[in-house]
């Protein structure tokens, strides 16, 4: 579950920060899209995964 779910979490919201730290750097903006767009994909992996996860929630 942690690996599944906790470091999936802590990498997107981590691209975020850095997504969020070039927009104040003036980064170019395909990069930081690309950084953002990253981490949204991240997420939606997660979200599908827990959506279709049969054993969440079970205990072991």
């Amino acid at each position: 579950m942690f690996y599944n779910y906790v470091v999936p979490a802590c990498l997107a919201f981590l691209l975020i920060v850095i997504g969020i730290t070039m927009v104040a750097l003036d980064a170019p903006r395909p990069v930081v899209l690309t950084t953002w767009g990253t981490a949204v994909l991240l997420e939606l992996a997660m979200f599908v995964q827990l959506v279709f996860d049969k054993d969440f929630g079970s205990v072991r």
